[in-house]
């Protein structure tokens, strides 16, 4: 069962330093996360080389890592059962808001869309440029927005 709900799920205001002697969750809540205009929290903590959100402690046994977003996920909803993996619905992999994680199995996640490996930044670009589509009145793109774009285009 959870011990919290999601709008309960609060961080630090500004990235602070987890300490030992904390719970994973309590860790993650000090680095904290940023709430990006699409609802992802992103992490304000140490990424891995692939940029997903990772957070460690040492303890007597060495060093031990967690995903920050399967913390916040199984503190609201309780564990994600055995065999399933932490997926993101927003393709965020930074992302720690547990409303944007749900469990899975490994093919299914591994199987996603090319579409659903994008980073953050492009995910907002496509985002502008899906709302624009929409929405004649929509601001236009800037140069970066443009470039990056272009690059994503370029890349799949």
């Amino acid at each position: 069962m959870s011990n919290v709900t999601t709008s309960e799920l609060t961080c630090s205001p500004t990235k602070g330093r987890a300490t030992g002697g904390m719970t994973w969750l309590e860790r993650v809540r000090a680095v904290g996360w940023d709430v990006t205009e699409f609802g992802c929290w992103e992490w304000r903590g140490t990424r891995l080389p692939n940029g997903r959100a990772r957070i460690g402690r040492t303890n007597p046994d060495g060093v031990q890592n967690k995903y920050p977003y399967r913390i916040t996920y199984e503190a609201v909803y309780g564990p994600i059962p055995e065999g399933l993996y932490a997926a993101h619905t927003c393709h965020n992999s930074n992302c720690v808001n547990p409303d944007h994680i749900e469990p899975s199995s490994q093919k299914r996640n591994l199987n996603m869309p090319p579409a659903a490996r994008y980073t953050a930044g492009e995910i907002a670009v496509l985002d502008k440029a899906r709302r624009a589509l929409a929405d004649a009145n929509f601001p236009y793109f800037d140069r970066e927005d443009i470039r990056l774009l272009l690059k994503i285009v370029d890349e799949r």
